[in-house]
């Protein structure tokens, strides 16, 4: 009987696919605590916080940690969801005559979108 490998192809990728899955979302759930949090405290603040935590996490999954500590980075940076999340949000909130839900709604995609590509991106540039 001939193989043509199709199988085996099929097969390798479903399991890269599922290997990649479980840190992915660690990920995600790492971005998420790190961008909520950080609508309350500073940037600088939430890194100090989740850093170690992101540190800790990879080396438990034995994965390289620098795209957990990138994720805790640019999450703690995406102060996009409340007008007290970054001064330069409050500078326009007043004067712009924006209301807090403004920041929700137009914040949330952006924050989703600046999740996915920085989860993204940081798995393809610190692979495995």
């Amino acid at each position: 009987m001939q193989q043509t490998g199709t199988a085996d192809l099929i097969a390798g990728g479903l399991y890269d696919f599922v290997a990649q899955w479980p840190p992915t979302l660690i990920l995600f759930l790492l971005f998420t605590a790190a961008a909520i949090i950080t609508q309350m405290m500073s940037d600088a603040g939430t890194v100090v916080l989740l850093g170690p935590v992101a540190v800790s996490l990879a080396l438990a999954l034995r994965q390289r940690p620098e795209p957990y500590v990138v994720v805790v980075a640019v999450a703690a940076v995406a102060s996009f969801l409340t007008p007290i999340g970054h001064h330069g949000n409050l500078l326009v909130y007043g004067p712009g005559g924006y209301q807090f839900s403004d920041f929700l709604k137009m914040g949330t995609p952006l924050t989703i979108i600046v999740a996915l590509l920085t989860i993204v991106l940081a798995q393809l540039l610190w692979p495995g």
